[in-house]
């Protein structure tokens, strides 16, 4: 499963170091830590996953202040590539 996302419009104030992804299957009750990588990276594979298809996605971007509030995967992604837009990574947004 790939995962891809766009740049946020706001970065809080501070420049983006890095994003960080995270995915939770269906019945699980917290989300997992998939990767972390830096500020220009926009997509990042996922492997592992038991039924990808039954799995939602989330992606934070993180600045000297702390994480941004994730935006996640509208719905449960499928076995296409998963979308969303990261939001800003002022801490506490």
């Amino acid at each position: 499963m790939v995962v891809e996302w766009d740049a946020p419009a706001d970065d809080g104030g501070a420049r983006v170091t890095s994003f960080v992804v995270e995915y939770k299957s269906a019945d699980a009750l917290y989300w997992a830590r998939a990767a972390v990588v830096d500020a220009l990276t926009r997509s990042v594979a996922v492997h592992g996953l038991r039924r990808a298809d039954d799995c939602a996605f989330r992606v934070a971007a993180v600045n000297e202040m702390g994480a941004g509030e994730p935006l996640e995967t509208d719905v449960t992604a499928g076995p296409a590539a998963a979308r969303t837009t990261a939001t800003t990574a002022a801490a506490g947004s």
